[in-house]
């Protein structure tokens, strides 16, 4: 039952390179993870800006000058 330095070694070195390939794979969800949170809180400020815009759409000055304007005409 004696263990060969050899083999202990061939162990530690695998198990080194196991441990940065784990390393790489927890960065690359990391990565993907990050890139998902900010897409996703890009599409709320998105859509939270194209909803504020909807409702000022009907008070904005230009558009209400444009159909004033074209009120009058049309009369």
């Amino acid at each position: 039952m004696s263990d060969k330095p050899g083999k202990s070694e061939a162990r530690v070195a695998g198990d080194e390179s196991f441990s940065s390939v784990r390393a790489l794979d927890e960065l690359f969800l990391l990565h993907l993870g990050a890139v998902f949170l900010f897409r996703f809180l890009g599409k709320f400020e998105r859509d939270r800006k194209m909803k504020e815009a909807r409702k000022n759409w009907s008070t904005h000055p230009d558009l209400i000058a444009m159909t004033t304007s074209w009120g009058s005409v049309c009369r």
